[in-house]
Parts: C-alpha cells; sequence; structure tokens
C-alpha cells in the first residue's frame, strides 16, 4: 500500500497493491455518517453502441438482482438493522456504487460491494421490477410539461447520438440482463477501482476496511493505460424550435433553449459558465414577472460531464401558462439578445454574485462535495485536488466582464436549440412559434 497526505486538505491518497485507488477524508459535516463513492471500469465509454438504454437498466436493474448467495429481498432482510443504502448508476466514464452507512457498518458496506462485484447475480426476476422503474420514468415524462424536451433534448444536442440522453420506450423496454450481463462481469473482473470515503470514521477505519474487501480482489487494470475520454459533435441548431404536443390536461406550456459549449477548457472555465448561468435564472425571473405580471421561475443551469469535454451546454427552461408562452418566448429571445449585446448590469452581477459564492462556501462543508466531486477519482484527475484548493479564491475573483465574454461567445443569437411543448396537437399552434433566430 502506498499512501500520501495531503496536510492542507486533510486528504489521505492511497494505492493497494492490487491496484485499488483509495481517497480518504474524515469530517464532522454529519455524525455517524460515511459517504462512499466505488467508481470501476469504463461505463458509458464502453456501451455497446447498438444497446441504447443498458444504462438505464444498470441503474434501475443492477442492485435487484442481488448476489448469487442472496436475492435483493434476502440483503435487504439481513441489513434490515445496519444503517446502510447501496445505489448503482452508469457514468460516462465508469461504473459507479453509491452508498451511505453509519460508521461501525463501514466494513460491511464494502463487503456489501465487493459481493456485487464478485457475484452478481442479474436475477431475471427483477426484471419485472426494472420495466416497472421504466414505466414509471416515462410516465413522468408524459405528466410533466416539460417531459417531452427532457426526453429528446440531448439526444438532439448531441446529432443523434443514442449513447446521450434517456432511451426512447422500444430501447428501453428491449434491453436484457443478459446483454447487461456481458458488458458489466469484464468491468467487474478487472477495471480500474477508484474509490472514496469521506464523512466520520479515521483514516485507520477506512484503509483497513478497504485493505479486507476490494483491496483484497484481484489485479485491477490501470487506468492511466485506457483513454477515458469520448468525444461528441454537437448538430447545428435548428432555424425553428422542435415542437412537442402535450396532453391538455396540463395546462402548461414548456419553452426550453439549449447553447453548446464544446470547447470546455478547465474548471475555471467551468465556475464562470455556472455563474452565468445563475445570471440568466435572475435576469429572466424579473423580467417574465414583470412582463407576465405574476410570478414564474425559470430554471438556468450549465452542465458539463466527465469523460465527455465536448458535450457540455447551457440550458434555460420555463413553464408558463399557454396563453403566454409565445410572449414569454418573446421575452426570453429578447432579454438573452440584450445580455449579449448590452452586457450585465452591475447590480445583478452583485445580487447573484453573493448567493453564488454562499452556495459554493456550503459546499466546503458538505460530504457529498468532497466524496463525489473532490475525491471520487483524484489519483486518475489530480485537478481536482487543485480545483478544491482554489475554489474559493477563485470564485470569489470572477469578474462581470469574464461573464459578458462568455455570453458573446456562446449565447449569441442562432447558436440556440429551441423546444417547445404545448397542449393541443402542434399544427394548431407551431406557427405562433415560428420565427427566425437571425
Amino acid at each position: 500500500e502506498k499512501d500520501r497526505y495531503e496536510k492542507d486538505l486533510d486528504v489521505h491518497l492511497a494505492r493497494f497493491a492490487n491496484g485499488v485507488r483509495l481517497n480518504f477524508k474524515p469530517t464532522t459535516f454529519e455524525a455517524d455518517t460515511v459517504s462512499i463513492t466505488v467508481r470501476v471500469g469504463t461505463g458509458k465509454l464502453t456501451q455497446p453502441r447498438d444497446q441504447p438504454g443498458l444504462d438505464y437498466l444498470a441503474a434501475y436493474g443492477f442492485v435487484r438482482g442481488g448476489v448469487v448467495l442472496h436475492s435483493n429481498e434476502e440483503l435487504d432482510a439481513l441489513l434490515s438493522r445496519h444503517v446502510l443504502s447501496v445505489g448503482f448508476g452508469i457514468e460516462p466514464d465508469a461504473c459507479a456504487f453509491y452508498v451511505r452507512c453509519a460508521r461501525r457498518d463501514l466494513l460491511l458496506a464494502l463487503q456489501v460491494v465487493a459481493a456485487y462485484l464478485t457475484d452478481p447475480a442479474f436475477r431475471p426476476s427483477a426484471m419485472e421490477e426494472s420495466r416497472a422503474s421504466f414505466g414509471t420514468l416515462y410516465n413522468t415524462f408524459d405528466t410533466m410539461p416539460g417531459g417531452p424536451i427532457s426526453l429528446h433534448a440531448e439526444r438532439i444536442l448531441a446529432n443523434a447520438s443514442r449513447l446521450i440522453g434517456p432511451p426512447e420506450p422500444d430501447e428501453a423496454y428491449a434491453r436484457t440482463f443478459r446483454e447487461l450481463s456481458l458488458w458489466l462481469r469484464p468491468q467487474f473482473a478487472s477495471g480500474p477501482i477508484e474509490m472514496s470515503i469521506v464523512g466520520d470514521a479515521t483514516w485507520a477505519e477506512a484503509s483497513d476496511a478497504t485493505a479486507r474487501t476490494l483491496g483484497a480482489l484481484g489485479r485491477r487494470e490501470d487506468p492511466s493505460r485506457q483513454s477515458r475520454e469520448a468525444r461528441f459533435s454537437f448538430a447545428a441548431p435548428y432555424r425553428f424550435p422542435q415542437m412537442y404536443p402535450l396532453n391538455p390536461t396540463l395546462r402548461q406550456t414548456a419553452l426550453a433553449w439549449y447553447w453548446p459549449v464544446p470547447d470546455l477548457a478547465d474548471v475555471q472555465q467551468e465556475r464562470r459558465c455556472r455563474m452565468l448561468a445563475s445570471v440568466l435564472a435572475e435576469r429572466l425571473f424579473v423580467r417574465l414577472r414583470e412582463e407576465l405580471g405574476a410570478t414564474y421561475t425559470p430554471a438556468a443551469d450549465f452542465v458539463q460531464y466527465d469523460g465527455w469535454p465536448s458535450f457540455s451546454y447551457f440550458y434555460l427552461r420555463a413553464d408558463v401558462p399557454p396563453a403566454q408562452g409565445v410572449k414569454a418566448a418573446q421575452v426570453i429571445r429578447h432579454e438573452i439578445a440584450r445580455l449579449v449585446e448590452h452586457g450585465i448590469d452591475p447590480d445583478l452581477f452583485v445580487r447573484v454574485r453573493e448567493p453564488f459564492l454562499r452556495d459554493r462556501e456550503k459546499d466546503l462543508r458538505n460530504n457529498g462535495y468532497w466524496c463525489h466531486t473532490v475525491l471520487r477519482d483524484a489519483q486518475l484527475r489530480p485537478e481536482r485536488l487543485k480545483a478544491a484548493r482554489n475554489r474559493t479564491e477563485d470564485s470569489a475573483a470572477i469578474r462581470r466582464e469574464e461573464l459578458e465574454a462568455l455570453a458573446r461567445r456562446y449565447l449569441k443569437p442562432g447558436s440556440e436549440f429551441r423546444f417547445v411543448a404545448e397542449p393541443g396537437p402542434t399544427d394548431s399552434w407551431a406557427a405562433k412559434y415560428m420565427w427566425d433566430p437571425q
């Protein structure tokens, strides 16, 4: 075992003889609570191109399949007296277990993860529950104004790549546990493992529990010898919006704007993009309230995926009554153009900056931030430690002029993808939104 201690961050970085990498930070943010992330293999980087939805089946069905010695129901019964939860998902560049447990259950938690890695069962009986979860997912898409946009937008942005965004229903229901087993087993058997443990525990406890479980598995591949990135190309923006009909009972129109960022450089740029998204949300909140005479809360964010450096984007969404859909779209269009041309009002910048900085300070006192953002793969990506060190200083140094430059670069008219979902058939209202962004 090789151990390196980063004193200023109170972080241990260790590598075991079998190649497993452990990153640990003790905290007192949550009493008697430990958060764990275990990343293994290559995730969506190696998902078969002809099997869209396999990652969703993994998220919904893998844990339900249990392990060879115990079904999921038996595991639940065995663990009922312990404070321990295990989730599983597929990330762009790894499969990931997400665990929360009490301090006394740390060893048990890693034993459970090790059992899933070495003896997964893929029980056919879990398929019915998994498909029921798919049904719930698509029912949600059908009963939310923005549901069709959430279902289709990312795939449209990604030039119709079937590995990005939610699968279509027929794709999801076509997936099988046999396909899942063939994809996951090789990753589990020898794929790279990097894990983070953060919370109310000691380094001795974390390292000992790891040594007795994941650190005792067979030899793991070296992640530095694998390609850890996939490149996707954005489609050319459509001249007119993509439109989807909604059930009339929803009584809401959903509007969404997406702006590609194909060349995100580093975490410094990412921070400024996130703050610009906050500016968008605040500006549109004020303007929609002024123009429409009611309070509508648009959501704006910046999305970035590890492992997909060429697929980042801004988005803005707002739900309004159908009678005000066209007016709201016009307000959004006007305000984005005004922001690009005239910049950010100084008062608005100050109003956004202070809560933005407060939230980032709160992150530093949150187990989730350290476990799932900083330490999740800090040995594979050492820039994460640097980012944690300069997070406060660099965030406070963001200038209004930097955000304005980003707006001019990425939010210029004609660069966006627009989406509208509205009750009723599209042929009765589509022409209302057919204005030319140029």
